[in-house]
């Protein structure tokens, strides 16, 4: 259980040399349910930033638990990730766990032409083309017609950084569907991480993330079909700088 609640923080996801600036760009916030039992919560922001001087955005993430789910599991994890305002490729994460006693933080920055990562944790180390880390991973999936140039099955092999690793993941196209929200319904694109099947997970496409095919390509659903059940992580809230505002 503490392992699902895990991965949602993992994907809904400030440094030195970095000046935040001004009102967020975005601000989502979201539940998570296990079943009917309210699990915890999530907040999303995005701003726009400076890094060794080249302007960026700064996305940082905070997943927890709460109720009697906090009770029993207490998870509270923080994810940041600077990322370039044209390739939307990392500069640096940030990874900061707190799950029960467990504790694990890491700071890693990246160039991205170099081919170069350097961990505090494991130090430098070669890195393929296009390394994206966890949360760049979402917020790359809502460039502009990245989605709506494939065909219903898809896939995009994405090497990503995680848990200082690198892995390669395939993401799934599983095409435009309706989606029932607080705010009505929404025609919306669904990508679909593939994981192997194991103790959590019960099939290869067992997360799924819903965007809204518009625009602003709100994620408004995350979902995970895991072995103990489902777990879901819905909006409730999002504002943009430009003027919308969901609630």
């Amino acid at each position: 259980m503490m392992r699902a609640i895990s991965v949602v923080g993992l994907f809904i996801f400030l440094c030195l040399n970095t000046v935040a600036q001004g009102q967020p760009n975005e601000l989502l916030k979201y539940n998570f349910r296990f079943g009917i039992i309210k699990a915890g919560k999530a907040t999303f922001i995005a701003r726009d930033t400076t890094f060794k001087n080249l302007p960026t955005t700064h996305l940082s993430v905070r997943g927890r638990t709460t109720g009697l789910v906090d009770a029993l599991y207490k998870v509270d994890d923080r994810y940041e990730s600077i990322i370039d305002n044209q390739t939307k490729l990392p500069y640096k994460a940030i990874r900061n766990v707190r799950e029960r006693k467990y504790r694990y933080y890491n700071e890693v920055t990246f160039d991205q032409e170099k081919h170069i990562a350097v961990s505090q944790k494991s130090g430098e180390r070669v890195i393929p083309a296009k390394l994206n880390d966890m949360l760049s991973m979402f917020f790359y999936f809502r460039q502009d017609n990245l989605l709506s140039q494939l065909q219903v099955g898809d896939t995009i092999p994405v090497p990503l950084w995680h848990a200082d690793k690198i892995n390669k993941i395939n993401i799934k196209y599983l095409g435009i569907k309706p989606l029932k929200t607080k705010f009505g319904k929404i025609n919306c694109h669904v990508i679909a991480p593939q994981f192997k099947k194991g103790k959590l997970f019960k099939k290869t496409d067992a997360v799924t993330l819903w965007l809204s095919n518009d625009a602003n390509m709100v994620p408004l659903l995350l979902e995970l079909d895991i072995r103990y059940g489902a777990l879901r992580c819905e909006i409730i809230e999002y504002k943009r700088k430009n003027g919308v505002h969901l609630k």
